[in-house]
């Protein structure tokens, strides 16, 4: 197998399915010219094709756009949207795939007429050209072989798709899907990808496990995996064994449930019509597999009529907080372009679509006026009402709606009610189609109601990405009643007190537990019984001092919402800014199941800084917080998070040396690096698999451990038995330091991502009072290492291997000579000690070359050189005019990474947040903002150091 090929594993992969899936390949330098701007222009042939092919209606015949119309609609495409800047000009750049351009055309009698121009043939999938072209792979600084490698799909020309492929390195290293996202969310920064970040309307970033997939715009933790129910077991067996166009790629299955879920050309154009929208904090986000098929689901159940002329319904569920809110507002949309369902009626009975506006001349009128309109002979297509408007119009009614027009979303609460009122319903709208949103199934009173047409549980829901698990806890807190009697009014106030003090400190010490100590940059909500109730927690954590609270409905600004620790809530009713994606909810008032459904989907969206969410319930009875009263709908209770504990820590001690698990020197041995030559002459790193397992499983543990040992205060001790407990907290402690010290010595500290570095603090923290000396602090282990020649050569290997890359990256030949020496010590029959001479000699050759190249005006402190040489790899050579500034910017550099090194010791993982800040400043006062950006990016692979020495 060549190199080439190991290198572009992933790419061949997702090309082998796109042409399955109906994408043609356009062969570099070939299907025509195209702008000047590379691969992120129009491709003006296909362009032209599809112009010249558009008929329109005019005078009872069919006309063919003039040379004139064309050139107009070319020049007006051509450039790429950045004027409203990369988002707005994204948008507008939909807009105008969606519905078309408009333009005027001169027929030859001289009659002027309007024209919208559609781009692309939306009803007719195939009449479009399906293209797939290489778009320009990106370098992530690491070798001169890029990791990642990019395709560009293009419809009728116009660039709809881009994808990124996270592959190897020449040192067979593979990248991974972070690194895709994040090349993708700061594409703006790059002169050459901005006009195809600002025209691609999907993005997906693949890597050897999978992918995931978003739009321009979206954070990183909203992009989606694509998770379809039948796209798993044999399905998924008959997709790996099948042929896709070309040679056969290893990685073919992986990629399958992701490139045809999203990618296949039907589906890419369903998406894009009707399934983005922009949420209240102006950020752009696509529909989930859960979303889209429950959609479909909906509308082909909807287009079944039986034989007494009704229509059929049924049930959509989806996990809480999974967007059945949304379900419903783009089913809504669907309806109005479904060619079978347009002449619908739509009657929604529940609360109305946040911003959906009233209809037209309904503001003044009564909730039963619209609905006797809308029944009647009135024009609107879509009413909203309650559902006791609705009972009291059907009440006063002895005749209903007997069409088969009209269609009736609802939700759980409106099967809630009185039976004889729900038979009323269903006589009285005997041909209706009832269709139940929600996030559990409903029992409904009349056959067909029940029927779950699509159901996406919570695990579903954590696998696509678009939730996180939320654990549920229970404490067995009595709620006080209150009696409004004359002398037992004080004693009842006194006794209220005294239970808030009591629930107040159990907040604090959880909260302090599970959020403060964690280092999380989150916060944490207190659902209580009414504004009263609220306003006496607020005195109490006033008085007692425990955490910085305030209340909901008293803070309209976003910035004091974020200051505030603890948000007291008064009421179940009350809807919460959809900023606050807090981890930890604390209730304290009667819920019923629906409503703990509705407060669960508040805080269980994904955020950067959390991998779960917790509800700790004071209030509800015994008997409600039974596991059984969920029936996996709701949260798991606490003690099920915790089941997979025992089988991650065997996992975490398999990697381990059978003989020797307990001695470092012995496990550091077993994980270090190790340099082989493979049957190819390249030198590769035979441990380097496991130490990423280790570091994989490390953290995974480690947030384990952490909710389990926060779940220590609200939940019974033998959920995590304290010597269990102990024996976990040692060992995550162990393999933590193992797990520094082998990437150390391999150079892999550029892989720790935030909460990688945050876990480790945290296990530091919670590590346990051993008497054992070695176990202290890794730097008492690395001046009581015993000396080994064979460690310390693979180390200096390690080193110099990276040296060579971040150094020479972009000076092949000079790479190649320092190579070619590398491999040739690894190569010939040397004994350790011989070895590690010959490297240090060859270090203090590579050190005499860079340091040849330097201007002799630098200072020569590490940091600084280092600053230095990462703006020459970005900016180029300087001139000699520009030296001076040059090394001044590499002083300012260094300074500014000093200074967050100096800010934040006690929180090494917000490193990178510190130093992203400072850098900012400094290089937007002295580059452009694009060059600035790529700097900045550049500059923070410097930031694993910041946590090496806290």
């Amino acid at each position: 197998m060549t190199a080439a090929r190991d290198n572009h594993n992933v790419r061949r992969s997702a090309l082998g399915w796109l042409r399955r899936l109906g994408w043609e390949y356009v062969a570099p330098g070939h299907g025509g010219p195209v702008g000047a701007d590379g691969l992120a222009a129009i491709r003006q042939q296909r362009l032209l094709q599809r112009l010249q092919a558009i008929r329109f209606a005019a005078q009872g015949q069919d006309w063919p756009l003039s040379a004139d119309s064309i050139a107009r609609i070319v020049a007006d495409l051509t450039p790429a949207p950045l004027r409203q800047g990369l988002l707005a000009g994204n948008h507008a750049w939909q807009r105008q795939l969606v519905d078309g351009i408009d333009t005027l055309q001169t027929l030859p009698d001289g009659q002027v007429v309007p024209v919208t121009v559609a781009l692309i043939d939306w009803a007719q999938v195939q009449a479009n050209c399906w293209e797939i072209a290489e778009a320009n792979a990106f370098d992530t600084g690491t070798g001169t072989q890029p990791t990642a490698s990019g395709l560009v799909g293009y419809v009728n020309g116009l660039p709809l798709v881009r994808v990124s492929c996270a592959e190897r390195d020449r040192h067979r290293r593979w990248a991974d899907l972070a690194s895709a996202v994040e090349q993708h969310l700061h594409s703006q920064q790059s002169a050459t990808l901005a006009p195809l970040y600002a025209r691609a309307q999907l993005l997906l970033a693949l890597d050897r496990r999978g992918g995931c997939y978003g739009l321009p715009g979206t954070p990183a933790e909203d992009w989606l995996r694509w998770h379809e129910p039948d796209c798993a077991g044999a399905a998924l067996q008959r997709l790996r064994q099948a042929p896709c166009g070309g040679d056969p790629a290893d990685l073919r299955g992986v990629h399958a449930p992701l490139l045809a879920g999203v990618l296949a050309p039907a589906r890419a154009l369903q998406l894009l019509r009707g399934f983005v929208h922009c949420g209240g904090d102006g950020q752009r986000r696509i529909a989930s597999a859960a979303q889209f098929l429950a959609v479909q689901a909906g509308l082909a159940q909807l287009r079944r009529v039986d034989a007494n002329g009704r229509r059929q319904g049924g049930q959509l569920c989806l996990a809480a907080g999974s967007g059945a809110g949304q379900v419903r507002g783009w089913l809504l949309q669907a309806l109005r372009r479904e060619p079978a369902l347009r002449h619908c009626r739509v009657l929604v009975v529940g609360a109305p679509l946040a911003g959906a506006a009233p209809a037209k001349g309904n503001r003044a009128r009564a909730p039963a006026q619209q609905l006797a309109t809308f029944m009647g002979a009135g024009q609107e297509r879509e009413l909203t009402v309650s559902a006791a408007t609705l009972h009291g119009w059907l009440r006063r009614r002895e005749g209903g709606h007997a069409g088969d027009d009209l269609i009736v979303l609802l939700d759980a609460t409106f099967w809630s009610g009185d039976a004889a009122r729900l038979r009323r319903a269903r006589r009285q709208l005997p041909r209706a189609g009832w269709l139940t949103i929600d996030e559990a199934p409903v029992a409904c009173a009349h056959d067909g109601d029940d029927r779950v047409l699509f159901a996406s549980p919570v695990a579903a829901a954590v696998a696509e990405g678009s939730i996180v698990p939320v654990l549920y806890a229970a404490r067995r807190e009595p709620a006080t009643t209150v009696t409004h009697s004359g002398a037992g009014d004080v004693a009842d106030a006194a006794a209220t007190t005294a239970r808030c003090l009591r629930v107040a400190e159990t907040i604090g010490l959880h909260f302090g537990d599970s959020i403060a100590q964690a280092e999380r940059d989150l916060g944490a909500l207190l659902l209580v019984d009414g504004m009263a109730q609220a306003r006496h927690y607020l005195r109490v954590f006033e008085q007692a001092g425990l955490l910085h609270c305030a209340l909901a409905a008293d803070l309209p600004a976003e910035a004091s919402r974020q200051e505030a620790e603890l948000l007291i809530v008064p009421g179940p009713e009350h809807r919460l800014p959809r900023d606050r994606r807090r981890a930890v909810l604390y209730i304290d008032c009667a819920l019923p199941r629906a409503a703990l459904l509705r407060w669960m989907a508040a805080i269980n969206l994904p955020h950067p800084d959390k991998h779960c969410a917790l509800m700790v319930d004071l209030y509800t009875p015994p008997a409600l917080a039974d596991a059984s009263a969920f029936d996996g709908w709701g949260p798991q209770p606490l003690q099920h998070g915790h089941a997979q504990l025992p089988r991650q820590h065997r996992r975490l001690r398999a990697l381990l040396p059978h003989a020797a698990s307990d001695d470092f020197h012995a496990c550091r041995d077993h994980l270090g690096p190790r340099w082989v030559l493979d049957p190819q002459g390249r030198d590769s790193d035979a441990h380097r698999r496991r130490r990423r397992l280790l570091h994989a499983r490390v953290t995974g543990f480690g947030q384990q451990l952490e909710t389990a040992l926060c779940a220590a205060h609200t939940e019974a001790a033998h959920y995590l038995p304290a010597e269990r407990g102990l024996r976990y907290r040692h060992d995550l402690h162990f393999c933590s330091l193992l797990r520094d010290a082998v990437n150390a010595d391999a150079q892999d500290a550029d892989g720790y991502r935030a909460e990688d570095v945050r876990i480790r603090h945290w296990a530091r923290a919670q590590a346990p009072e051993l008497h054992e000396p070695l176990l202290e602090d890794y730097q008492v282990l690395r001046t009581l290492d015993a000396p080994s020649p064979r460690r310390d050569a693979d180390a200096l290997h390690s080193r110099l291997r990276r040296r060579l890359e971040r150094a020479f990256g972009a000076d092949r030949a000079a790479w190649q000579r320092w190579d070619q020496q590398l491999r040739a010590l690894l190569a010939g029959p040397l004994a350790a000690a011989e070895r590690l001479a010959g490297l240090c000699a060859l270090q203090d050759r590579i050190e005499a070359d860079a340091a040849a190249d330097l201007p002799p005006a630098l200072p020569p402190r590490p940091l600084v050189q280092a600053c230095y040489g990462v703006l020459c790899r970005q900016l180029g050579e300087p001139a000699p005019a520009q030296q001076d500034g040059r090394i001044a910017l590499a002083v300012q550099l260094e300074a500014a990474v000093a200074a967050t090194h100096a800010s934040l010791p006690a929180a090494p993982h917000l490193f990178t947040v510190g130093l992203r800040r400072r850098l900012a400043a400094v290089l937007a006062a002295e580059l452009d903002p694009t060059m600035a950006g790529t700097v900045l990016e550049a500059l923070l692979e410097l930031a694993p150091r910041g946590w090496q020495v806290a």
